[in-house]
């Protein structure tokens, strides 16, 4: 039975919090192996100097370093752009359904960076049929069957 440790996760007692004494320790030893590691270092050069019990524990310590410094700020910005676009969404919906061609175009362009965002997109793919599905039937719902807006509508 393999056994695999969370990287991410220390052993020993951190008492959960990210700001124990202990994770502050850590995660200052991990820093300095992920300086040691961007100044070209090998791991077992920086397991001598940083304190670590082999090259491997460095590895680990610098891949938890990169995780932490990468992933959370990632996905907190993550975060804020979905809470950016949920509030777009909102604000143009209304016009959309209401037949506002220009507001149904912004809000298919809000859907597909969300989509973008959220890894939900296949990649390789043109404009989707039910994209332009959804510009004709508000189109028509707003009296105009070309699918395009006419001169001074819109």
């Amino acid at each position: 039975m393999k056994v695999t440790r969370n990287r991410c996760k220390p052993k020993g007692k951190t008492n959960g919090h990210k700001t124990s004494p202990r994770m502050v320790r850590i995660i200052l030893k991990e820093l300095k192996a992920l300086k040691a590691r961007t100044e070209g270092k090998t791991y077992s050069v920086i397991a001598d100097e940083v304190g670590y019990a082999s090259r491997g524990a460095a590895y680990n310590a610098v891949m938890s370093g990169l995780d932490r410094t990468v992933a959370e700020p990632t996905e907190k910005m993550r975060k804020i752009e979905l809470t950016r676009l949920d509030g777009l969404h909102a604000a143009y919906w209304i016009l959309a359904i209401k037949g506002d061609i220009e507001a149904a175009k912004f809000v298919l362009k809000i859907q597909d960076r969300r989509a973008r965002l959220m890894g939900l997109d296949i990649q390789g793919s043109d404009e989707k049929p039910e994209v332009h599905r959804f510009i004709v039937e508000v189109s028509e719902m707003n009296g105009n069957n070309g699918g395009d807006p006419t001169p001074g509508q819109a």
